[in-house]
């Protein structure tokens, strides 16, 4: 397994420590995961230039809590 994807589900196993992540959840596959979030920013910011990282982050939680915004509410998120 790639170095970085290690480093990600190690991140993984200590969100699930922390409660954080669901215990069912794989970290390996959380890490391969995590990983792919990165180099898809990267390149889209390659490809299309300014890509302001908060958005991107908040796009990400948007889809992971099935459209929650960060202030609880359910819906768009707060930059929509």
């Amino acid at each position: 397994m790639d170095a970085a994807i290690v480093r990600f589900a190690a991140n993984g196993c200590r969100a699930q420590a922390a409660g954080r992540l669901r215990r069912e959840a794989d970290p390996q596959q959380v890490g391969a995961t995590m990983f792919s979030l990165v180099l898809g920013f990267l390149l889209q910011r390659l490809l299309l230039g300014d890509v302001p990282a908060a958005a991107y982050g908040d796009a990400v939680r948007a889809l992971v809590a099935g459209g929650t915004r960060p202030d609880g509410q359910a819906g768009a998120t707060a930059a929509s």
